[in-house]
């Protein structure tokens, strides 16, 4: 199989994952804590299982602008430059510290830079998606003394 083969299945099943889980009606919860007999269970509400802390709500909006910065100044025809598969690939282990506020639009960013790696450009669907999860998440940023950059 070719590379571009293993990337494009890879995007395409990110894709499908992002866009069928980022629906506007229904937030993303975090899963459900596994109930063990062995020790009491940590509670881990302010951490990830990685020991990063979450993000304030304020910390993920400007990370949301800046990480919209970069996809904007990605230069698609500079094969040695930082591409969309490197945004995509440096949201990956920031996800888990993003504020319940914050992560539908980090998960569309997410799947907006793997479909752009292919050819590019992000779906009309995906902006779709984009605008209304921003929109959605401008409130909680708005309060928190950031204006999200769309």
């Amino acid at each position: 199989m070719s590379k571009n083969f293993l990337v494009l299945a890879a995007v395409t099943a990110v894709v499908i994952v992002g866009l069928t889980a980022c629906s506007p009606a229904v937030q993303p919860e975090p899963p459900a804590p596994v109930e063990t007999e062995a020790a009491p269970v940590e509670d881990t509400s302010d951490a990830t299982s990685s020991g990063a802390e979450m993000l304030s709500v304020q910390e993920s909006c400007e990370l949301f602008n800046s990480t919209w910065a970069d996809y904007g100044d990605v230069d698609p025809e500079d094969p040695d430059g930082y591409g969309y598969m490197d945004i995509g690939l440096a949201l990956e282990p920031v996800l888990p510290t993003i504020p319940e506020e914050t992560y539908g639009m980090f998960t569309v960013l997410r799947a907006a830079a793997y479909e752009a790696s292919i050819d590019g450009v992000m779906s009309e669907e995906t902006q779709g998606l984009m605008t209304t999860w921003v929109l959605d998440a401008s409130g909680a940023c708005t309060d928190a003394g950031v204006t999200l950059q769309l």
